[in-house]
């Protein structure tokens, strides 16, 4: 059965498995262009045209894997090459016997294409993953045709990952599919045979929730003594994090370049910020003496966190890290957000105003005034800041040793 309407992704999401028939749905937005769905409710877009006096037919893709606009914007791209007097059908065939591309090059040239989009935190993290990646699966392996690649030849690999890191897993699993379809909307292959693989059920076993909460004074104790014994980089990060209450990831991308040690002032570009502002952190002496112990490891190297395996990547998510602190220290409920909620409460306790604890943690909108106000105020509140950040590293201090600190919070101090 052949029918016409303006397809739209409400439509192509609902369930037709019931629809009894072979039906194809042809779309008045660009001609030729159809939905094809089988008696069973599989649903599959293709572009219909004529060449050379027959009636043809292209397979654009399974409609659970490319989204309506991208088959549409192929559509286009066909119905151009008709046009043109070429035939799309031979072209492709041509493509993809003329040379294979190998799972590598696909890579490759997904992060040349595709990363120009991305902010760069993101395009940093995809680096890493695809780097581990490339790694732990073996380069020679992905150096076959990615069109060779079978569903299970990723998700035995996949599968051991996520026996030790299933959120590493689904993040790897989800960047993957990224990739192949980025493959299929250039008809490599026609298959994203990744799609859908969820490690869920080994996440919350591994992983279960754990609630933010702010530390007491004795648990304060117990995490620095931890955060001090760790063998790495991560020690030192959870300490900062504890000091200055800004996020995990943009602490992990603090680099060399962004501190100012005569104005003791970190600054964050606008590129490595979440609210996507740049964001001015005032530097407490504890935070000082922390950043000139790991000048020692990594001061010639592109990231204050700078791994260990690369020169100009930071260190990943540490959250196997999280879990041996909590081990060692015994404090249960430590997770990495609850520095941060940590943080936040202790300045409430210190009668920092609400508004200049929203500026110290890059909040996207100050907790009073409005989004209005916002834009017209331009002062940058660092001595506000630094006075807050002070006051704090005073009240650690008295926490971890039980003595009264006394340094003021002049931009000298």
């Amino acid at each position: 059965m052949n029918t016409k309407q303006k397809l739209s992704s409400a439509f192509i999401k609902k369930d037709h498995s019931d629809i009894g028939k072979r039906t194809e749905i042809y779309d008045t937005v660009v001609s030729g262009f159809v939905l094809r769905i089988t008696k069973t409710g599989y649903k599959s877009f293709a572009y219909r045209y004529w060449y050379d006096g027959q009636s043809k037919q292209i397979t654009i893709g399974k409609a659970d894997e490319i989204s309506l606009a991208d088959a549409r914007e192929k559509a286009r791209e066909y119905k151009i090459i008709v046009r043109d007097g070429k035939d799309p059908a031979m072209i492709r065939r041509e493509n993809r016997e003329s040379k294979p591309k190998t799972f590598l090059q696909v890579i490759d040239e997904y992060k040349v294409k595709h990363f120009k989009k991305l902010k760069q935190t993101t395009r940093d993290d995809y680096t890493r993953r695809l780097n581990y990646f490339i790694t732990g699966y073996g380069q020679n392996r992905l150096k076959r045709p990615i069109e060779g690649f079978k569903r299970s030849d990723l998700l035995n690999w996949l599968d051991d990952v996520a026996d030790n890191a299933p959120t590493n897993a689904q993040r790897l699993q989800a960047l993957l599919s990224s990739v192949f379809t980025f493959a299929i909307h250039r008809e490599y292959i026609t298959t994203n045979i990744v799609k859908g693989i969820s490690f869920k059920e080994q996440q919350e076993k591994a992983e279960p929730k754990q609630e933010n909460i702010a530390f007491n004074d004795e648990q304060i104790t117990a995490l620095w003594q931890s955060f001090g014994q760790y063998n790495g980089l991560a020690g030192y990060l959870f300490k900062l994090l504890m000091l200055l209450g800004q996020r995990t990831g943009e602490t992990r991308l603090m680099k060399w370049q962004d501190i100012d040690f005569d104005k003791k002032l970190w600054t964050i570009e606008l590129k490595d910020t979440k609210t996507e502002n740049k964001h001015e952190v005032p530097l407490p002496p504890m935070a000082i003496d922390i950043l000139n112990q790991l000048k020692n490891s990594t001061g010639n190297k592109k990231y204050v966190f700078n791994s260990p395996a690369s020169s100009d990547a930071p260190i990943v998510h540490p959250s196997k890290a999280s879990q041996r602190i909590r081990d060692r220290s015994k404090v249960d409920d430590f997770n990495i957000h609850s520095l941060r909620t940590t943080f936040i409460t202790r300045q409430a306790k210190l009668k920092t105003p609400k508004n200049i604890t929203s500026k110290l943690v890059n909040h996207g909108k100050d907790s009073e005034g409005s989004a209005v106000t916002e834009i017209y105020d331009q002062y940058d509140y660092i001595p506000e800041k630094r006075k807050a950040l002070v006051k704090w590293n005073n009240e650690l201090h008295r926490i971890l040793t039980g003595e009264k600190a006394n340094i003021a919070g002049r931009i000298g101090a």
